[in-house]
């Protein structure tokens, strides 16, 4: 049996290799074509940062500028007030990378214009909202301010102006008054003058904070005020009893000077200044109504030497 199975094994084996297989063959498919590469330029592949000089210029060259400003803020902040050129500033901001394109409009346009920076001898400096540098120059220029009516200083503008802030405004806090402003929450700095502290009525602070004077101008308020002092025989307002009183940070200059005299006990203090005077109602014109006239009847005059009259008859 196994022999006669070989055989008939060979036999297949044999016809199958006379006998040639046809095979189908599948159709090949294009491949898709590539996209085409963009051209990389030298610059680019010499230096790896170069691309932010190439796209979104614009963007790039403020955030330079930004971070140039903060970088002079922090140093006046810091005590350091001498100037710096401007490879000196894009090596201690990290920005040597920055192309000639950069370089040239920040020396040419963007530090020249830019109100916090002044410019120095070829050099910049950061350029403070106050002239201020230590604990004296900054009480002269309270007092100044409180002495011409000024009125206060934002504390913002005095941190962002002197160095090590915090520090000279704890050996100010007897000589300075803080004021928060209700409108935005930031604090005002004062003189605290001692030299004008007096008692005052609670009456006339409950006026003070009660009385608006929102769109009125200097001027018009001036003119109220004296003309309320001479009809209750107070004093003028520039006067020599007028005695100047601290300013509250919302209310303009004018609100400096408070009127005493003699007279005004008589009248009740504070309340002499109310408008306690008759008040005139306006007379409103009557609107005159039509009347109706007489019709009179008049003779015929042109025709008097032609009538004649008949009562005798």
């Amino acid at each position: 049996m196994e022999r006669q199975l070989m055989k008939e094994r060979n036999a297949f084996l044999k016809k199958a290799l006379e006998t040639p297989l046809e095979v189908k063959k599948r159709p090949q498919v294009p491949p898709p074509p590539e996209p085409p590469k963009k051209k990389v330029p030298k610059s680019l592949a010499s230096d790896p940062h170069a691309y932010k000089t190439v796209s979104g210029g614009s963007q790039y060259k403020f955030g330079v500028l930004a971070r140039i400003v903060r970088h002079m803020k922090t140093r006046h902040q810091d005590g350091d007030t001498h100037p710096l050129s401007i490879d000196e500033i894009l090596d201690e901001t990290n920005q040597l990378n920055a192309g000639p394109k950069v370089k040239q409009w920040l020396v040419v346009e963007a530090l020249p214009n830019n109100p916090k920076v002044q410019e120095v001898e070829g050099k910049y400096l950061f350029k403070p909202p106050l002239p201020v540098r230590d604990r004296k120059s900054l009480l002269k220029l309270l007092r100044q301010h409180d002495m011409k009516g000024h009125g206060g200083v934002l504390l913002d503008d005095i941190q962002e102006s002197l160095p090590h802030c915090d520090k000279v405004i704890k050996q100010l806090d007897k000589e300075i008054l803080r004021v928060v402003r209700q409108t935005d929450k930031k604090q005002i700095i004062f003189y605290h003058d001692k030299g004008i502290n007096f008692p005052v009525e609670k009456e006339f602070q409950q006026l003070w904070r009660n009385t608006s004077v929102d769109g009125l101008q200097d001027d018009n308020i001036d003119e109220y005020l004296n003309k309320q002092a001479s009809c209750h025989g107070l004093a003028s307002l520039y006067s020599p009893s007028v005695l100047p009183c601290p300013q509250p940070p919302h209310t303009p200059c004018f609100a400096h000077y408070l009127v005493l005299c003699p007279m005004s006990d008589q009248h009740g203090g504070i309340k002499s200044m109310q408008d306690t005077g008759p008040k005139v109602k306006p007379i409103r014109k009557k609107s005159r109504k039509g009347r109706s006239r007489a019709t009179k009847i008049s003779d015929n005059e042109h025709m008097q030497h032609v009538l004649q009259t008949y009562d005798d008859v």
